[in-house]
């Protein structure tokens, strides 16, 4: 029982660092660059047919990008939040700057 107690726990120890960002998680990065590249297809067809959005629109394939894309960005997006519930607001707000503003910016 004290093993497997202590292997429940080196799981667990494993999870949270993965998750804070010690390591990668690859399939986590294959399911962005896939999604991000749907998304740039999407918006590829929608300017390529720009005069009938009503031929990019009825597309199947759009259909289905367009049905699941946000939503797995939201999952993905939460699924990391979680390393950010470890940071001060000050810690958060100065990652958030560094990351996101200073390259728009540049």
């Amino acid at each position: 029982d004290k093993k497997q107690s202590d292997r429940k726990t080196e799981i667990k120890t494993e999870e949270a660092s993965t998750v804070s960002g010690n390591e990668r998680l690859a399939y986590m990065d294959l399911t962005k660059t896939i999604t991000i590249f749907l998304v740039v297809l999407l918006h590829g067809l929608q300017f390529c047919n720009e005069d009938s959005p009503a031929t990019w629109q009825g597309n199947r394939m759009t259909i289905v990008v367009l049905s699941f894309h946000m939503p797995l960005f939201m999952i993905i997006s939460g699924f990391f939040f979680q390393s950010s519930l470890r940071l001060s607001l000050k810690e958060l707000l100065t990652s958030k700057i560094c990351q996101l503003l200073v390259p728009a910016l540049v």
